[in-house]
C-alpha cells in the first residue's frame, strides 16, 4: 500500500521531500479522551508575556 501512494507521487515532488519520517498511529480513543486543554485567554497571556 505504501509503495502505490509513492508511486503517485511525481519524482520532481519526491526530489524536494528530503524528511521521510514514520509515526505510529494514534488509537481514535486516545485522542478522544485528551480532555478540553487549556482556554484560549490562558494560552493568549502566556503569549503576550513571552
Amino acid at each position: 500500500m505504501i509503495s502505490k501512494y509513492q508511486k503517485r507521487i511525481s519524482g520532481p515532488i519526491l526530489d524536494r521531500i528530503d524528511i521521510h519520517l514514520n509515526v505510529p498511529r494514534v488509537p481514535v480513543q486516545k485522542l478522544a479522551s485528551l480532555g478540553q486543554g487549556e482556554p484560549s485567554r490562558v494560552i493568549r497571556q502566556r503569549v503576550e508575556a513571552a
